[in-house]
């Protein structure tokens, strides 16, 4: 039952948090001009809309319920050429996103400073109910930070990889069409073999330390 509670609470912060992440491509596309979003339904607060029933839910889920680890994807379609600046409109259409996920992740941690110095710190025998909230938070702030740092990876189809493609130079575009036409082979060997995890390890290990941070510091506040 434990372990049930913990994969609801689990996707429950994942999808809410993608979809918010998501929001903020459609969101900012359609302001600089773009209609695709909002043609494609995007332009709601209804975070199913939002997600992958695949690569949001159901493999998440999976990885989540077999080995406490995952991986997470979703995409709002969006049409640059439409922009009003494409390029650079596109470039910051492909921003929104991670900054809208580090944003939220910083709103959780500043909100686990205050629940915890709010219920007397972190300590044995804390109500359960407490450690529960808790735990929410941690999570806010751990799938926020790490997708904000995950999808700047520079290969299509993450972020990144749109980020690329509007820095490159004109005459470079027709060559990088055709590596983003094999550009998930690419990314499925990086996650399968290991690798792309390998590089991000440092970055899952800081966003655990900002958590714990938070908890010390809304610890100190609480006994301060």
């Amino acid at each position: 039952m434990e372990k049930t509670l913990e994969l609801v609470t689990f996707m429950t912060v994942l999808v809410l948090s993608v979809a918010f992440h998501e929001m903020a491509h459609a969101r900012l596309a359609d302001r600089f001009g773009d209609g695709t979003p909002r043609a494609h339904g995007r332009m709601t607060f209804n975070p199913f809309a939002h997600v992958h029933p695949i690569l949001t839910i159901a493999l998440p889920a999976y990885m989540y319920w077999t080995t406490q680890s995952f991986l997470f994807m979703a995409s709002t379609p969006v049409s640059p050429r439409n922009m009003r600046k494409p390029r650079l409109h596109g470039l910051l259409t492909a921003l929104a996103g991670p900054v809208a996920s580090l944003l939220l992740g910083l709103v959780a941690l500043v909100a686990m400073v205050v629940f915890v110095a709010a219920v007397g710190g972190v300590r044995t025998g804390m109500d359960p109910g407490h450690f529960r909230v808790l735990k929410v938070l941690v999570l806010a702030v751990h799938l926020n930070v790490f997708g904000a740092f995950f999808n700047l990876v520079p290969i299509p189809p993450l972020d990144g990889g749109f980020l690329v493609e509007y820095l490159l130079p004109r005459s470079a575009l027709r060559a990088w069409e055709g590596f983003r036409g094999f550009s998930w082979i690419l990314f499925a060997v990086l996650v399968f073999s290991g690798i792309l995890g390998d590089l991000l390890e440092p970055v899952m290990e800081k966003t655990y330390a900002l958590a714990g941070f938070g908890i010390s510091l809304g610890n100190w506040i609480a006994h301060g």
